[in-house]
């Protein structure tokens, strides 16, 4: 209840460190996006519980992370209004926000090698 979104990124970031199945990584890179797509509009505590949602049932077993997620993502913020204007995903737009997401953690990463490397 107490995991705050700075805790929760830097274990996210502790996580892509590990050695993982292309499958898991691109999983968890597109959870982490609607993360914080949904972030803004439904706030941290609804969003914490939405990825835990998805996580318990990768954990138990019942879902595998290329089994994708929105169903809970509906259970947990509805249907998107818009849903019929906005095209489904066939493959590109999930791709370039794994590479972004991919961009943005080597970014933090060095970041995170200049501040321990200034506090020497």
């Amino acid at each position: 209840e107490s995991l705050s979104l700075e805790l929760f990124m830097l274990g996210y970031f502790r996580i892509l460190e590990q050695e993982l199945s292309p499958e898991e990584r691109r999983g968890r890179h597109l959870l982490c996006f609607e993360v914080f797509e949904q972030l803004g509009r439904h706030g941290w505590r609804a969003v914490r519980s939405f990825h835990r949602a998805v996580t318990d049932e990768i954990a138990a077993g019942r879902r595998d992370w290329r089994d994708g997620f929105e169903d809970i993502k509906e259970r947990y913020f509805g249907s998107p209004k818009n849903a019929a204007q906005r095209p489904r995903d066939a493959g590109g737009e999930s791709e370039e926000i794994c590479r972004y997401i991919d961009r943005s953690f080597a970014f933090w990463k060095e970041k995170e090698a200049e501040i321990f490397s200034l506090e020497e």
